[in-house]
């Protein structure tokens, strides 16, 4: 069905919609789909986007008159593909999911699977500390990063939140220790907290967020880091905060 005869159709079932700029932002985090226990496309809410459990990616629409959805949707990892060569997406009131690839819009089913609710994890968790960061190393080109992201002794690298700056020192044995001393900036002083976390999660935003500003919320208790800007959310759980 061509957009035109869609729209004059569906326009008043359209609960969330999302232009090539967030559908560009999604492919950027793409991998996280592809984890065996939650595949797929994830609807929940306002957002759409992916969870393996351990870190989360998702998109809001941020227009007021579209209400959401109340559950949480699952759709087929198969419609990455279909993703490269989309220009909108919405999800009807019927909990449809809609694609439109130049003039032409397909509609898909909801897979009948359990679904993390990722609404929840992003605005439930009780996030106690709120930062604005910007990154300072270029970690493309700093050897340190290189190498912590190499190697595998993701139990002892720790993100030292401290001076309004984030650090990062690993220890890849009990002779040597990796100091990457000024990662991130950040505008919050009397801050002194470490989290061990996975250093390729933490690249994956830093290569999405290049030198802008963002957002940091900090939850102690739920052991979660949000960073965010503007409607996208990546959120990552640490294996544990010292």
């Amino acid at each position: 069905m061509n957009i035109r005869e869609y729209l004059s159709l569906n326009r008043n079932k359209i609960v969330l919609a999302f232009d090539k700029e967030d559908i560009k932002d999604l492919l950027n985090f793409k991998e996280i789909a592809k984890n065996l226990n939650m595949e797929g496309i994830i609807v929940s809410g306002k957002y759409i986007g992916f969870t393996d459990t351990y870190r989360l990616f998702a998109v809001e629409d941020t227009d007021k008159e579209r209400k959401g959805v109340d559950d949480p949707k699952l759709y087929s990892i198969t419609l990455l593909n279909e993703l490269f060569k989309a220009e909108t997406i919405a999800i009807l009131n019927n909990g449809k999911l809609a694609i439109q690839i130049g003039t032409e819009i397909t509609e898909y089913e909801a897979l009948n699977k359990k679904v993390l609710n990722i609404k929840k994890v992003i605005e439930n968790n009780e996030y106690t500390i709120f930062l604005k960061a910007s990154v300072v190393n270029k970690t493309t080109t700093d050897v340190v990063w290189k190498m912590l992201k190499l190697t595998k002794f993701d139990t002892r690298k720790y993100f030292i939140f401290k001076d309004n700056k984030v650090s990062v020192e690993a220890y890849p044995n009990e002779d040597s220790k990796l100091i990457l001393d000024n990662l991130l900036e950040y505008n919050k002083n009397e801050l002194d907290i470490i989290f061990n976390l996975n250093v390729k999660y933490i690249d994956l935003w830093l290569k999405y967020i290049k030198n802008e500003f963002f957002n940091i919320s900090l939850s102690t208790s739920n052991n979660a880091i949000k960073f965010s800007n503007c409607n996208v959310v990546y959120v990552v759980m640490p294996m544990r905060v010292l």
